[in-house]
């Protein structure tokens, strides 16, 4: 069985020059905040020529790019473009998985021998490619690649951006991965490969060489799963499910004032309790935590507290022990960015009666509140603490995980 990763390039800058042909050709960058310190969260394959790429500051890619273009993210543009290329991929015949807004896999249907598979998979990842260029947008460009696994056929995509279409085999795996480096494959990021170096293994292809006792004596069970992996065999296909819900936003402005951050901490607890209800979902603990500017330097350091929650999907609930934390524990200086997350997911159903009227009368709230803004449109209705927050926390779309699209991928 075939693997094929589609794998957008510069997606949502592409897009952006898609809808105004005007940009197409010129460095563009995508930064929520339009700022020296704002951080670029896409650029352009023109801006990416000269060094600019995801998480460059934006002073930085001015001072690379003087003529280069920022913009803010339109989330349900980039929501549209990903369901078109998502229906042009269901034509084909397989499981077909989302893994961000701008990456989908097929789990093609097996059928002949190997070298038949790879070769209508190759003609597969062509025609898909043609179709998204034809069939939503000229402008946009996608890479495409085939492995005998995800894990490999996400590499594969990746191998030869832009515009790319690779297959990685048995004939030619060692060969790519003497080509890579560590942090090049998906799930290890700086500090897992400094723990692997720390080993002795200091490139996929000492991963791939060592056998799976020995990658297990020195890294554990996670050895043992990257000698699977890299060899070809299916072992990231299963779901695990939501595991963490939240929300961020950057501060316009660098501020450590508990009555400026007040009315943002409201907004991004409102934003988590409703993801919650809506994905059936009561959290146990929430953490606070935020990106810190300090000293003349402006040096970037990172703050954050953690509580237990009683198993809630209420903005008054989250909200109060997010409060309460950043009173009790504030940051050391002022803020740039501050995010809410819940975790300890249980399913809501699994929810006690409350034996306390305030409790029930609370619950009825927030389902009310859900559906007049279901009906008006988000933040129709919101508490009288999210006043002043209107410009703050806008929407916002993950490289990762966007809900929207997930529940519509579940619906299909």
């Amino acid at each position: 069985m075939k693997v094929l990763h589609l794998d957008m390039d510069s997606f949502f800058a592409t897009v952006e020059q898609q809808a105004r042909p005007s940009l197409r050709g010129r460095p563009v960058g995508i930064a929520p905040v339009d700022s020296p310190g704002g951080t670029i969260v896409a650029a352009s394959i023109e801006a990416k020529r000269y060094g600019v790429k995801t998480g460059t500051k934006v002073a930085e890619a001015r001072h690379r790019i003087p003529e280069i273009i920022i913009l803010p993210p339109t989330p349900e543009k980039y929501r549209v473009v990903h369901r078109r290329f998502r229906k042009i991929m269901s034509d084909y015949r397989g499981e077909l998985k989302p893994r961000s807004v701008d990456e989908i896999a097929l789990w093609m249907e097996p059928g002949g021998s190997e070298p038949a598979e790879s070769a209508r998979a190759r003609e597969i990842g062509a025609e898909i490619k043609r179709r998204i260029r034809d069939e939503v947008g000229e402008w946009l460009s996608s890479s495409v690649g085939i492995g005998p696994n995800w894990l490999l056929a996400k590499t594969a995509s990746n191998f030869r951006k832009p515009d790319g279409l690779f297959e990685i085999d048995r004939g030619n795996v060692r060969e790519v991965l003497a080509e890579i480096s560590l942090t090049d494959l998906c799930g290890i990021a700086e500090r897992m490969a400094a723990r692997m170096q720390l080993v002795g293994i200091g490139s996929p292809l000492d991963l791939y060489d060592l056998p799976p006792w020995e990658l297990k004596r020195r890294l554990g069970i996670v050895g043992y799963y990257w000698h699977l992996r890299l060899h070809g065999y299916a072992i990231d296909r299963e779901d695990w499910g939501t595991k963490s819900l939240g929300h961020s936003s950057v501060l316009p402005r660098p501020t450590a004032d508990p009555r400026r951050l007040k009315p943002l901490l409201h907004k991004l607890c409102h934003r988590v309790a409703r993801r919650l209800r809506r994905e059936g979902w009561q959290a146990g603990a929430l953490t606070i935590s935020g990106t810190v500017v300090s000293g003349p330097a402006r040096e970037w350091g990172q703050w954050g507290a953690t509580a237990r929650l009683a198993p809630t999907d209420r903005h008054h609930d989250i909200f109060g022990q997010a409060w309460q934390l950043l009173l009790r524990e504030p940051p050391a200086g002022p803020l740039r960015k501050i995010a809410v997350k819940t975790y300890a997911l249980r399913p809501a159903d699994h929810e006690q009666p409350s034996l306390f009227d305030l409790d029930r009368r609370r619950g009825a709230l927030s389902t009310g509140v859900d559906r007049a803004n279901d009906r008006w449109g988000e933040f129709t209705v919101i508490p009288a603490g999210m006043l002043g927050s209107e410009n703050l926390a806008g929407d916002a779309i993950a490289f990762g995980q966007d809900l929207k699209l997930q529940r519509e991928t579940a619906a299909d």
